[in-house]
């Protein structure tokens, strides 16, 4: 009897290890495809909220560096033009993915989480798309959806290959 009690302590530790295992696999995994350079555009009080502007949707580019090989995060910038009001914003941030969130602290003090994405294949190319919320109130504050147009590997860029749905954005929804 002892030992097969001993035998199921055993089983049941190797699945716990094997589950706590996944997780990290999963952010590792979220992270390397996340790093590199999107392009698209954020809809919402984002804008509103961080910069008192009256524009609720802004072409945008965003870009996620890894600090390591087998990090979860690392630095960014972010970069938001608005064609109309003539209006351009730079900004840098660190991020880091933890149990399937993605952090981002900018260094002006703004900080966000996005809990509710995608990071998917469409055609050729590589999309994402999901939406921000505040950080301490939990409020969704905009939506954005991005193409992935350039890699960041072994300490250099490179430029996604221009392909048919290039300029297409997928507009079904996600899950709220």
């Amino acid at each position: 009897m002892k030992k097969i009690f001993t035998n199921i302590s055993m089983i049941i530790a190797a699945i716990m290890m094997a589950a706590s295992f996944t997780s990290c696999d999963e952010d590792s995994m979220k992270a390397y495809n996340l790093e590199g350079v999107w392009q698209g555009t954020i809809t919402g009080n984002y804008y509103v909220d961080r910069y008192h502007s009256t524009v609720t949707q802004w072409d945008s580019e965003i870009k996620f560096v890894k600090d390591a090989y087998g990090s979860y995060g690392g630095w960014g910038e972010e970069r938001d033009y608005n064609l109309t009001t003539h209006q351009y914003s730079e900004s840098s941030f660190s991020w880091r993915i933890n149990n399937g969130c993605i952090w981002m602290e900018y260094s002006d003090g703004y900080r966000i989480v996005i809990d509710n994405y995608e990071l998917y294949g469409y055609g050729t190319g590589e999309r994402f798309r999901g939406y921000f919320k505040n950080w301490d109130t939990n409020e969704e504050i905009a939506s954005f959806n991005f193409v992935k147009v350039a890699d960041f590997r072994n300490n250099h860029y490179y430029t996604r290959a221009a392909s048919s749905d290039s300029t297409t954005v997928a507009t079904d929804s996600i899950a709220k």
